[in-house]
């Protein structure tokens, strides 16, 4: 039986709340999942996880309670704590496949999540709907306008979990 992950990003309005902005589709990557949270692998470069954010999203709560005990490992990345996760992931898989990478790893090329930024276009804001889904509150900007501020670093973060 697999383990997948289970990524969105959350972004701090001018009022300090968080919100879901948006769902990350991924694929599988153990090594990844080791580095980020070490999950399925432990390795050199594997991190803490740091368990739900203090104030997390009404939206991160409400899918967190709905998979119970089979939503495990908790964590969340700012955007650079991302690009530093993503940068080790290469050196990790260099390490492991030196021949399927003859110039070296490009730690700024290669992401398994792809980190985002001020000019990124929101489209809603994900709220749950009483049928147990996500449904999108109509928003339309960038997300710098939605947090107001070019300086999204500590207000934004990439949340997550795993399934058994």
């Amino acid at each position: 039986m697999g383990c997948d992950i289970h990524p969105y990003w959350e972004a701090r309005d001018s009022e300090g709340n968080w919100h879901m902005i948006e769902e990350v589709d991924t694929g599988r990557s153990y090594a990844w999942f080791g580095v980020a949270a070490g999950v399925r692998q432990q390795n050199r470069y594997t991190r803490e996880r740091k368990g739900m954010p203090d104030t997390p999203s009404w939206a991160w709560e409400y899918i967190c309670e709905s998979w119970g005990v089979d939503f495990h490992s908790k964590s969340w990345l700012t955007p650079s704590e991302l690009r530093e996760v993503n940068r080790d992931w290469c050196r990790l898989q260099f390490d492991e496949y030196p021949e399927e990478f003859p110039n070296g790893p490009n730690p700024d090329r290669q992401e398994f999540i792809s980190c985002i930024d001020p000019d990124h276009i929101i489209t809603g804001i994900l709220i749950p709907d009483t049928g147990g889904r996500l449904k999108k509150q109509p928003f339309a900007g960038t997300l710098a306008e939605f947090v107001g501020s070019r300086d999204i670093e500590d207000k934004v973060r990439l949340v997550f979990a795993f399934d058994n």
